[in-house]
């Protein structure tokens, strides 16, 4: 029916992105901010499991993870594990009740944060991110 890429948003296990790659569509990993199950996996320890059991979605599809992004490290950590981008809905909702200049603040202290966390690795492109960077990544 469309030729435009399809994502599945709330996707919480690896066999879900596996299914996700088996049809053609991309994975969105989201615990829907952990508000709808307590004790959801977050989407870094699904990324995890994703590259222990099924490491060819990310070859495949383009990841994206939302929900337990805060910071620019994060942001950092998502992209590192494989996520070609992170969704950072809550920090804009709450930079936009100061308007234009709140959001804008909000861009340039996360990207302040994602370049200092670049350096302290040293790395300066994100293509070089790769997941030996992520400690808890064997």
């Amino acid at each position: 029916m469309t030729d435009l890429p399809i994502a599945i948003k709330g996707i919480q296990s690896w066999e879900d992105a596996a299914l996700c790659m088996k049809y053609g569509v991309h994975p969105w990993l989201s615990n829907h901010g952990g508000r709808q199950l307590e004790g959801a996996p977050s989407a870094v320890d699904t990324l995890l499991a994703i590259h222990t059991h099924c490491p060819e979605v990310f070859r495949r599809c383009d990841v994206i993870v939302d929900g337990g992004i805060s910071r620019g490290s994060d942001i950092v950590k998502a992209l590192a594990l494989g996520a070609k981008g992170v969704g950072l809905g809550r920090a804009f909702l709450y930079a936009l009740a100061l308007g234009e200049l709140g959001v804008d603040k909000a861009i340039r202290i996360l990207k302040n944060e994602v370049e200092t966390t670049m350096a302290l690795l040293g790395v300066s492109s994100i293509d070089s991110l790769g997941p030996s960077y992520v400690s808890s990544v064997q």
